[in-house]
């Protein structure tokens, strides 16, 4: 049986989550420990909020404001122990792991006959 980790990375700034991915796919290289595939960009979500300016008067009077979340997928193969998989992802998560992104981690089992 084979494991494959799904990682989900999700930012609302777009440079912030290329840096991030960037710097994990580097650390992630360097110790030749995985085998990598993505980043995989995944479709963004919008959130559109409409605001009314003044509470009492001007009622057609409106701001509209968006928030989009940027996601990112990257697919890991651990070619050593899947225990330690798990310590080299958690230590990347408690260490690495800027603030403002939020990562998801998704493990995948496949059978190998």
């Amino acid at each position: 049986m084979q494991v494959t980790y799904n990682l989900k990375l999700k930012a609302f700034n777009t440079k912030l989550l290329t840096k991030a991915i960037n710097l994990l796919i580097k650390t992630l290289k360097s110790n030749e420990k995985f085998l990598i595939k993505g980043p995989i960009p995944l479709p963004t979500k919008k959130k559109r909020f409409t605001v009314l300016r003044s509470p009492h008067v001007n009622k057609l009077s409106r701001e509209q404001f968006e928030l989009s979340t940027h996601t990112r997928m990257i697919l890991l193969t651990p070619t050593c122990g899947v225990e330690e998989a798990k310590e080299i992802i958690k230590e990347y998560q408690q260490d690495l792991l800027p603030t403002g992104l939020i990562m998801q981690i998704e493990e995948v089992f496949s059978r190998t006959e």
